[in-house]
């Protein structure tokens, strides 16, 4: 199946999202220091997309846990 050409957002990042993305850059900058993957970080929606992921994953994280936490007591 091809995949969908990107689409512009409708609504501005959230307020936590537009405060995070120095930080973000910070970060990528230090984890990709030496590698050629660093240009695509460039323009802030590559960030937004990044930091979106990196949020995804915490989310998954803490319901595993909350997962695992509750078997536990079954």
């Amino acid at each position: 199946m091809p995949l969908s050409p990107l689409r512009t957002p409708t609504k501005p990042a959230p307020d936590w999202c537009t405060l995070t993305c120095p930080d973000l850059d910070a970060v990528i900058a230090a984890a990709f220091q030496d590698q050629l993957m660093c240009s695509g970080f460039d323009s802030e929606r590559s960030r937004h997309i990044i930091l979106s992921c990196l949020v995804f994953e915490d989310f998954c994280m803490e319901l595993s846990a909350i997962c695992l936490e509750q078997s536990a007591l079954v």
